[in-house]
């Protein structure tokens, strides 16, 4: 009978753990050589920040970066009305079959029936829900709108229009719609997209329909966002020179840190953090908003990238076109009204 060599299963497990730490160690390595390449390679790059952008649009993948010849569609559908605006919903047939949706809010007097020939023509500001919210929760629709803080109304309270658009992070149990966003973005980044770069692109779209229409000033555009619309709101200011001024709120971080999935690319620790991306934002404004207590991300680890922020906009002779708020709050969009505020009134600088 033949005899083979057997051993206890405990007895390999200190060179599997040699293993599974020197994976470790090669990570945080290349991970720190990464972090100098990237700020170097940025920093000596600042005099072309034209070629920056067009690198951050092929990270984040088609149609950002290829393009497309397709000729969106906008179709609005009348909701009703309140004491400030008329709302509508919007829909982008962005791609033959693929269609984007979003809020707008029109503000002018409702006193009567809405009559487009009479809107005036305002500055629009898009206003971006975050993780699981909706265009609705976000604008007051529903009644409470928790972390928001009255978002998208307290924009509504100036003389400006609004668009809410609708990101694929809504919550799946309360809206009773199932679907796994990690798994849509891995099957886009498969065929060189990202969930990221379709959502950009599609509010980019609605931008190209919505300044056709003679009550948008296309000369003035904002956008704010909380959180997962934070984000958006950053990369999207980064990638169309449009949006004049925004608000970024309760995002900037870490990203070695908060490397969620379809916050990574391939290779981003050697391009584009959050800092760099903020950077592509100057000449125009930019407000970053932070809660130093942030129950979502450590607002201790935000701040290395404030700062590196701050370098950035310093050595593009723009310092004066940056503004970070530390609010005494958790993960919530700032109680402040006075961002919002300045974030319209640059928009007629």
């Amino acid at each position: 009978m033949e005899e083979y060599y057997t051993e206890a299963e405990d007895i390999a497990s200190v060179y599997r753990k040699q293993y599974l730490d020197s994976i470790t160690d090669l990570i945080k390595k290349k991970q720190d050589e990464k972090n100098k390449e990237r700020v170097n390679t940025f920093l000596n790059n600042l005099d072309n920040i034209e070629k920056e952008r067009e690198e951050l649009k092929k990270m984040l993948g088609w149609p950002l970066y290829g393009g497309c010849e397709h000729k969106p569609i906008l179709r609005l559908e009348y909701v009703g009305k309140d004491s400030e605006v008329y709302i509508y919903r919007a829909f982008i047939d962005v791609f033959p079959d693929y269609s984007f949706y979003g809020i707008l809010f029109i503000k002018a007097d409702t006193s009567g029936e809405p009559d487009a020939s009479k809107f005036g023509k305002k500055p629009l500001i898009i206003s971006q829900h975050g993780g699981l919210g909706t265009p609705e929760f976000c604008s007051g629709i529903y009644g409470d709108t928790a972390n928001y803080n009255q978002m998208t109304r307290r924009i509504l309270k100036n003389d400006v229009h609004v668009f809410a658009p609708q990101l694929l992070i809504w919550c799946p149990e309360r809206y009773k719609l199932p679907f796994e966003r990690v798994d849509i973005d891995r099957d886009l980044k498969q065929v060189g997209s990202s969930i990221t770069a379709i959502e950009i692109y599609s509010i980019q779209k609605a931008l190209d329909l919505f300044s056709e229409k003679p009550y948008i000033d296309e000369e003035r555009i904002g956008m704010i966002g909380l959180s997962y619309g934070g984000f958006y709101t950053l990369f999207t200011a980064a990638c169309d020179k449009r949006i004049k001024s925004c608000i970024s709120c309760s995002f900037v971080n870490d990203r070695i840190k908060y490397n969620w999935p379809d916050w990574t690319w391939f290779d981003s620790a050697g391009k584009f953090f959050d800092a760099e991306v903020a950077a592509m934002i100057a000449p125009r404004h930019l407000h970053i908003q932070v809660g130093n207590h942030d129950e979502v991300f450590d607002f201790e680890t935000t701040k290395d990238v404030l700062r590196q922020t701050e370098e950035y906009f310093e050595k593009l002779g723009q310092k004066d076109k940056l503004k970070i708020t530390v609010f005494d709050g958790k993960h919530e969009f700032c109680k402040d009204d006075s961002a919002i505020s300045d974030m319209i009134a640059s928009l007629y600088e």
